[in-house]
């Protein structure tokens, strides 16, 4: 966050808090406001340009990672770790905070999008009082949903797609 540049020489990453220095950058410069990406892929590449790709890989179950200077201190961390994760959303600093958080679209590359960011998952599941199934000819069937934590919103679609803000309907009454 600053109006210069800064150099990653000697910057590392790194999944076990007792090994900081595990993969450090190339002698690069990220510029004001740029957004760097490094692959946790296990593959060790380190180019002067293009992709990075660390030499260790990260657990989708959570795990430690953390960001060190060419000093060997730590700059930020995902510490004791971050939560599971799950496809279609990432986890990151939520801009202008230092809270972390899920959001609905993951941009890599680019800043977090504040307006779709959520803290955590619930355990919620979601009851039907009628049989999974397709209905035809019958006429109208009324469907009473029903959450284990009342506190949840239900959103549903009618085209067999997954429920998103964008084109989920909010369940209110059958």
């Amino acid at each position: 966050p600053t109006a210069q540049g800064i150099s990653l020489s000697d910057w590392s990453l790194s999944d076990d808090e007792g090994e900081p220095r595990k993969w450090i950058f190339p002698d690069r410069t990220l510029g004001s406001g740029e957004y760097l990406i490094v692959f946790a892929s296990e593959k060790d590449r380190k180019p002067l340009s293009g992709n990075l790709h660390a030499n260790f890989g990260l657990d989708t179950e959570g795990e430690f990672l953390g960001l060190y200077n060419s000093a060997g201190e730590m700059v930020d961390s995902f510490s004791p770790g971050y939560p599971t994760q799950r496809d279609g959303y990432s986890f990151g600093v939520l801009p202008g905070t230092q809270e972390k958080v899920f959001f609905t679209t993951p941009t890599p590359g680019s800043a977090n999008e504040i307006f779709r960011s959520f803290t955590q998952f619930l355990d919620v599941h979601v009851g039907f009082d009628v049989p999974r199934g397709i209905y035809e000819g019958q006429g109208p069937l009324s469907v009473v949903l029903s959450a284990t934590d009342p506190g949840v919103e239900i959103r549903y679609t009618r085209d067999f797609t997954t429920p998103t803000w964008e084109n989920g309907e909010v369940y209110q009454t059958p």
